[in-house]
């Protein structure tokens, strides 16, 4: 059974942790994840 783990950013450093309170920049890493998801559906 495949099983995914995605970090995305650590809230414990300072940079990422602003880029997370972006509701843009949490889309974006979202829409990625998705794509990608699909795109390896897709190949199975």
């Amino acid at each position: 059974m495949p099983a995914v783990l995605i970090e995305v950013a650590f809230i414990s450093n300072p940079t990422e942790e602003k880029r997370l309170q972006d509701q843009i920049f949490r889309s974006n890493v979202a829409a990625g994840i998705l794509k990608g998801l699909y795109s390896y559906v897709l190949v199975q």
